[in-house]
């Protein structure tokens, strides 16, 4: 039996950049596993917002597959549980610099990974 992993190699930013090209992928990407619904994207829990903030770092602020606009309070009540989260936070923001990508939802972001990182080094 052959395991074949596609996309190692790509960021999540990266991978919703080719996301955001695809209507169907827009439309029925999931990766929400605490929402009451299983079927679909909560919107609002933490794995949810990073992904919202994935697509705004491309270009995309609401892809169909979130019920619910995005909205700046969702960086605010980001609940990042440990270091890996983090990290995928400020991979959204590395990936902003590249790209040369400058708007208030960035700076928001930028102060929140400050405080939550020294909420974990505490």
């Amino acid at each position: 039996m052959d395991v074949v992993h596609e996309g190692a190699g790509f960021s999540r930013t990266g991978k919703a950049e080719v996301v955001a090209r695809d209507s169907v992928g827009r439309r029925t990407l999931k990766v929400c596993w605490e929402g009451q619904d299983q079927a679909a994207n909560c919107g609002q829990c933490e794995k949810c917002v990073r992904t919202r903030l994935n697509f705004k770092a491309v270009g995309m602020d609401d892809p169909e597959c979130f019920e619910q606009p995005f909205e700046m309070e969702m960086i605010d009540t980001l609940n990042v549980r440990n270091i890996a989260q983090l990290t995928e936070l400020t991979s959204v923001i590395e990936y902003c610099a590249r790209h040369t990508m400058q708007a208030e939802w960035v700076d928001r972001l930028e102060a929140r990974i400050q405080q939550e990182a020294e909420k974990l080094s505490a």
